[in-house]
């Protein structure tokens, strides 16, 4: 199980990986994929038993030898050890001293007064009975799963997080209206947000039952509003379709929106704007929308080499020949430290899987990046 398939386990059904998958996420070197494990218990005030870890006889050798690989201080901060029996660990935590300390009540190897530690068990953190939580809540910004069997990709809620960019883009396209003209002139509103949201339908002057002259979707989604798109570039569309993501001065106009991405890609309009703002890839700090849409020129289409151009020449200086993509995937390759993320410190896992897995491509993400596109067009349609 990778990270993504973690991420949208826990996501799903607040479960946290057990420590089978800890060990394998230590055993393949997977670093990032530890710090998301971390997080996961750091945010459920909850700790890694390292005991646990290393009961395993068969691999334990080759999981003391990925600790200094693979536990950094995020990590550190979510390791129980509750008895000193590996002296390895020891030395590795007098060196990650300065960053921070394993949770537990001693110091490896003696007690503040000198004393011989318990062999018991530290018993992890747990929140005051008064401070208890319900269990989490499925994130704000998610369409609901209609069959039980089913579940989102990862791709798909991180594609949720990119309405500023969505919002980028339009105004770019110049493909906004005014609110107050929307209102004046709906003859249908379809409302899909959070309570807490609230909005006047009154001043929606033109509203009919039934009557789909001019349909307006006041609706947080992104999954809804790409599959409303997709089915505006399959042909035309006779009646108006608006469409905000909350109660805001602005409204995206789908017609303007379609036609503005025909013009720009007509061979790939859908993709276009997959890549444009990031929806569900891991290009969100590579290039952002406004220099996307700033620096496309002279395409009419997508593929793996227009994107890898579009994404690595502002990277990367190049002279323009055929191989121009595979150099510049190479010097990627070569470079790829480069485009490391820094550590997110946040306990909040929509964040740090964010910020970490969806800033910058692995050097493998962007070998099939395009593909990838392909497959998230393909989820909305």
């Amino acid at each position: 199980m990778d990270a993504h398939e973690i991420f949208v386990q826990y996501v799903e059904t607040q479960t946290l990986p057990d420590i089978t998958k800890i060990k394998a996420t230590m055993l393949t070197a997977d670093t990032r994929g530890l710090e998301l494990i971390a997080t996961m218990y750091l945010q459920e005030q909850k700790n890694i038993n390292a005991d646990a870890i290393f009961k395993d006889k068969e691999y334990v050798q080759l999981l003391l030898e990925a600790v200094p690989k693979t536990w950094t201080p995020t990590v550190v901060k979510a390791i129980q050890i509750s008895r000193p029996t590996f002296p390895q660990l020891e030395l590795y935590f007098e060196r990650m001293k300065q960053f921070a300390r394993p949770n537990t009540f001693k110091h490896i190897g003696e007690t503040k007064n000198g004393e011989q530690p318990s062999e018991e068990p530290v018993t992890p953190r747990t929140r005051p009975r008064e401070e208890q939580v319900t269990p989490r809540a499925r994130p704000r910004n998610t369409m609901t799963i209609s069959a039980p069997t089913m579940s989102k990709s990862a791709d798909e809620y991180m594609a949720e997080e990119q309405k500023k960019s969505i919002g980028v883009l339009v105004s770019m396209l110049s493909a906004n209206v005014s609110a107050d003209w929307v209102r004046d002139c709906a003859s249908n509103l379809i409302i899909n947000i959070p309570f807490s949201e609230k909005i006047d339908q009154k001043a929606f002057v033109l509203l009919q039952d039934g009557n789909k002259r001019h349909v307006h979707h006041i609706d947080n989604s992104v999954a809804k509003f790409l599959h409303t798109l997709s089915q505006c570039l399959v042909g035309d569309v006779s009646n108006t379709i608006t469409w905000q993501f909350s109660d805001s001065k602005k409204a995206i106009h789908m017609k303007k929106l379609t036609d503005a991405l025909r013009k720009k890609c007509p061979k790939n309009p859908f993709a276009f704007i997959i890549l444009a703002c990031s929806l569900g890839i891991p290009t969100t700090k590579l290039m952002k929308t406004r220099d996307f849409l700033t620096s496309w020129k002279r395409f009419d289409h997508l593929s793996q080499d227009v994107v890898i151009k579009m994404l690595l020449r502002p990277k990367f200086a190049t002279e323009t020949t055929e191989n121009e993509a595979v150099i510049l995937l190479n010097e990627y390759v070569k470079r790829i430290h480069e485009f490391v993320p820094v550590e997110v410190n946040s306990n909040t896992i929509e964040k740090y899987f964010y910020e970490i897995y969806y800033s910058y491509p692995t050097p493998d993400e962007m070998k099939y990046i395009w593909d990838r596109i392909e497959k998230n067009t393909k989820i909305y349609k």
